[in-house]
């Protein structure tokens, strides 16, 4: 018998979990976001759900075996309390609370029931990463995030959400790869000093201020509860890409983007030529070479595994035996881990 899954949210990513729900096998039950949504009327005609409700509450009584939710995040932690009230398995996005002690207070009611969104545990490229550190015996990594790579001017409060929201996606998947990190040995923090009395009489005038608030840059040193050691550099408005380098002995492994993986085991030597006049060295790839999966190729990466997790817990799984779900316990270890660099201690 098919499971039901209702689905609360109507955001751009909510297509997304559709499609990998109904390649997961699940029937959708409902789809509702606030009352007279428009995004959510238009869901509705595309998956045209079992039933149509006009409200969140609305899907969440239904009961349906799974629940996702996916509304912003300042209404997440209300919704997951409520759901908790039901049977329904729940997948609930990420990072559930702007708040460590939010999740806190959820928690220890029906935990095994609860999937928390981090869909990059799923990708085919961290199931090669974390295969490649466990081949070899523990590694040391080396992980650049860089946020608003298109947008310098961010004020402060802007850069704590999105750290809180966006970068716990990389802070989990790390702890996913390398182990939850039991030990923060130095956090180094610089922010940005922009001048009070220009600020504010700009603000006073009305006019536009391209101005860099709140934080520029955190260097964080880790030790995880397995061994592996490693620096996460954090930076807002530099425009560069996101990657984790992992060094083993005898091997190197990287991933940029992150949805790639590529294993090295040697140095090739080229001597200068006309065209480079200097002598180069260029990391050997090992071969086979790893490739995307297609699941991460055909839906959105990590969706699909993700998916198919919350359709084994309505088969009975509890979410501490997936293979790579994050339970709430994570999210709070990684929430917990974020607020610590926000504040630069």
């Amino acid at each position: 018998m098919s499971k039901t899954v209702g689905v609360i949210g109507a955001g751009s990513i909510v297509p997304f979990h559709l499609s990998a729900l109904v390649e997961a096998g699940f029937t959708i039950d409902s789809i509702a976001s606030r009352p007279g949504s428009e995004k959510a009327a238009a869901l509705n005609e595309r998956f045209q759900p079992s039933a149509r409700v006009d409200s969140a509450h609305e899907v969440i009584a239904r009961n349906p075996d799974a629940l996702v939710i996916a509304s912003d995040v300042a209404s997440l932690p209300m919704l997951l309390a409520e759901a908790l009230k039901g049977t329904s398995k729940i997948l609930i996005e990420k990072p559930v609370s702007y708040s460590a002690d939010v999740i806190r207070s959820l928690m220890g009611i029906r935990d095994e029931d609860v999937l928390v969104g981090y869909n990059r545990r799923f990708y085919s490229s961290v199931e090669a990463a974390t295969r490649f550190v466990f081949a070899n015996g523990g590694a040391t990594f080396q992980a650049t995030i860089a946020e608003a790579s298109s947008n310098p001017f961010m004020t402060a409060e802007q850069k704590q959400n999105t750290l809180l929201a966006n970068s716990v996606h990389v802070l989990d998947m790390l702890q996913a790869v390398f182990g939850r990190f039991n030990m923060i040995t130095n956090i180094v923090a610089q922010d940005a000093t922009p001048n009070a009395e220009a600020l504010a009489a700009a603000k006073a005038s009305g006019e536009k201020v391209n101005v860099t608030e709140g934080m520029l840059s955190r260097l964080v040193n880790v030790v995880s509860e397995t061994g592996n050691v490693g620096n996460i550099n954090l930076y807002f408005g530099s425009p560069a890409n996101f990657a984790i380098d992992i060094y083993a002995q005898g091997r190197f492994g990287q991933m940029r983007p992150l949805e790639n993986f590529i294993e090295y085991d040697g140095i090739d030597v080229h001597e200068p030529t006309n065209e480079v006049p200097i002598r180069t060295y260029r990391p050997r790839p090992v071969e086979p070479a790893f490739q995307i999966a297609q699941r991460d190729i055909s839906l959105k990466p990590g969706f699909l595994q993700q998916a198919r997790a919350l359709h084994a817990m309505t088969e009975g799984i509890g979410v501490s035996k997936l293979p790579a779900g994050a339970a709430l316990a994570d999210a709070l270890s990684v929430l917990e881990l974020a607020e610590r660099i926000s504040r630069g201690q």
